[in-house]
């Protein structure tokens, strides 16, 4: 795979649905209806859900990579990298103004319940991941069990809002037509014979088994 063909050729949404289908083995046997808040979640530990949290977000930090990669000659893009040297969390950080992603939520199925990733805990009202002085937990967590195998940190429900943020991140972008014809080959998006007028929308009850698309999504 060439640098720029991991998004061009959907690799992250093939990844995504791996580990999607990781964490509904693991939910066979734990059942979220009895467990409906962050709270309840957060008691749920596992090694299985810390193995799940590093490899998601380890996607998480390849799929922002690859985002400012392939967009390097874009002046908003090159304003952010002409600051820093280093790509890092705090780089990604400095995307929200182009991505929004503080306003995108996902609806949890089984329980209907409204998550922001990209919010403190997951919560409408909490300050944005690009807070200075914000780190989110699910992502403190996953350098926790990364760098120091601080394992009390792999929580069931560290592992949604991580998986949820993979989900937002991966319905970014739907205008690349390899992109489109594999969102379409998964059951997210409707009306893909139109991709290219622009035509092509979510749908609401994507592929996905866990969860729905919120109503804040901002498509690049």
């Amino acid at each position: 795979m060439n640098q720029e063909g991991y998004l061009e050729q959907g690799y992250h949404i093939d990844r995504y649905h791996a580990l999607e289908d990781d964490l509904l083995r693991f939910l066979d046997f734990v059942t979220l209806d009895f467990y409906p808040s962050i709270e309840e979640r957060q008691k749920i530990k596992s090694l299985y859900l810390g193995d799940l949290l590093l490899r998601i977000g380890s996607n998480i930090d390849i799929f922002f990579r690859k985002i400012i990669i392939s967009n390097k000659d874009d002046q908003d893009f090159k304003e952010i990298l002409s600051k820093k040297s280093r790509i890092d969390w705090n780089t990604f950080k400095k995307l929200e103004p182009i991505l929004e992603l503080s306003r995108a939520n996902v609806e949890i199925i089984s329980t209907s319940e409204r998550l922001y990733p990209f919010r403190l805990g997951g919560k409408p009202e909490a300050e944005p991941w690009d807070d200075e002085s914000v780190t989110l937990t699910w992502w403190n967590s996953y350098n926790k069990i990364k760098h120091e195998g601080l394992f009390d940190k792999a929580t069931l429900d560290n592992v949604i809002q991580a998986l949820a943020a993979l989900f937002i991140l991966i319905l970014l972008d739907k205008l690349n037509y390899e992109i489109a014809e594999k969102l379409n080959r998964y059951g997210y998006i409707s009306g893909f014979n139109y991709w290219i007028d622009s035509g092509v929308e979510i749908k609401y009850a994507a592929r996905s088994r866990l969860f729905k698309e919120g109503d804040k999504i901002l498509y690049l």
